[in-house]
């Protein structure tokens, strides 16, 4: 069905005239449905037409959390940030349990810069659900970009304890340890990041660089090596091996590794300077001169870091697998369970959110919110019939807290 077909539905809708619960109940309605093909629009990456249909959804039922928070979500894929953030307030307004809201809330401001009123939203995400790792994850990553390292060590902790097995929560501890020099646990950290994720580069980069500063170039060597065989085109695995390797002694591999990380980033400074002075050493004065004038009239306006990806943002896959780990510790959580069938139904996994939603309400029947999105999942799988049964009960359980 395409736009234009969704706002003639909304003008049938408003037809009738003279007021009274009856245009309400009709409003409300139409609400849900337009919250439904905003989700299915948004799942397709048709952000812009998602955001017309949940501004009409705001219109015909302003009290219409979920809606605020839908459209938060698909104003932030689209960039637009103060309206994103806006959206979410009103959604925390009107919802301020649900902690998904409140997470979200201080992703968009973590993108704009403002690391304070983030981190706020992180914690009151934390507040309202103790056991959301990923509001534990962000409110870490921001407090080690304010330098407040002893507390996003912390959050780090806490990510892990809720699920162990998360490789990035490791990674990220590795480097808010690292960065306040507590070189052995940030090795530690690194290498159970590197048990459970085996195939990231990343971790090797950081373990590298660890076990650079403690003295162990072999060791530092062999972690960078790991690095680019898995991520071969990252140019400061390349760039940090050509240090480690100086240090050696070893000049014709250091210069070979400088050389490969000015070919795959040709603009950045330090991959110059560095080639430059290994290359003094061999007393090829020309050449050294060479790259030194480079990265004289290059002057890269941004600060260069040769880890600069030492953080990680987890991708919706790592937070399906983490919300896996956590059920599988807690499988009596029906808000745990909910919350995996939403991101696997953002995902586009519609019958494994199913599956999710139908869990989650056997544990926990009056939640009408379940039953809303178990038939917005049902109803972008064409099972119109068995969609329309949940908006039905999810609609009595609205009235019946209306009457308590």
């Amino acid at each position: 069905m395409n736009l234009l077909l969704l706002l003639v539905s909304v003008v049938a809708v408003m037809l009738p005239a003279g007021g009274g619960p009856e245009i309400a109940e009709l409003d409300k309605q139409a609400a849900t449905e337009h919250l439904q093909r905003g989700s299915a629009l948004a799942k397709q990456g048709k952000f812009e037409e998602a955001i017309v249909v949940y501004r009409e959804a705001i219109r015909l039922n302003p009290d219409f959390s979920k809606a605020h928070h839908n459209l938060g979500m698909a104003l932030d894929r689209q960039g637009k940030l103060n309206e994103a953030i806006a959206a979410y307030r009103e959604a925390t307004r009107l919802d301020p349990d649900y902690a998904w809201s409140h997470n979200n809330l201080g992703w968009s401001l973590y993108k704009q810069g403002k690391l304070d009123a983030a981190a706020a939203a992180y914690r009151e995400a934390i507040r309202r659900d103790p056991k959301i790792s990923k509001a534990h994850q962000n409110l870490a990553i921001t407090l080690h970009q304010q330098g407040r390292h002893d507390e996003a060590i912390a959050s780090c902790r806490e990510a892990i304890k809720q699920i162990p097995n998360d490789a990035w929560s490791h990674n990220n501890l590795g480097w808010s340890l690292y960065s306040t020099k507590q070189f052995n646990p940030a090795v530690d950290a690194y290498r159970q990041a590197i048990r459970l994720a085996p195939k990231e580069s990343l971790p090797y980069h950081n373990l590298g660089l660890a076990l650079n500063e403690m003295g162990k170039a072999a060791e530092a060597i062999v972690a960078y090596r790991n690095a680019i065989r898995l991520k071969p085109d990252y140019v400061w695995s390349h760039n940090n091996l050509g240090i480690v390797l100086e240090g050696q002694g070893k000049l014709d591999e250091a210069i070979a590794a400088y050389r490969e990380a000015i070919r795959l980033g040709p603009t950045l400074v330090k991959p110059h300077n560095n080639l430059g002075a290994a290359l003094q050493k061999q007393g090829k004065q020309a050449e050294a001169q060479k790259h030194f004038q480079i990265a004289i009239e290059l002057e890269a306006p941004e600060v260069e870091d040769e880890a600069v990806e030492e953080l990680v943002f987890p991708t919706a896959e790592d937070d399906i697998a983490d919300l896996r780990e956590q059920i599988e510790h807690n499988p009596n959580d029906p808000d745990l369970i909910y919350e995996l069938g939403e991101l696997l139904a953002e995902e586009g996994k519609l019958n494994e959110a199913v599956e999710s939603f139908r869990a989650a309400i056997k544990l926990k029947p009056n939640a009408p919110w379940y039953y809303e999105s178990l038939g917005e999942a049902l109803l972008e799988l064409d099972r119109e019939a068995e969609a329309e049964e949940q908006f039905e009960l999810a609609e009595e359980l609205h009235e019946a807290e209306e009457d308590e």
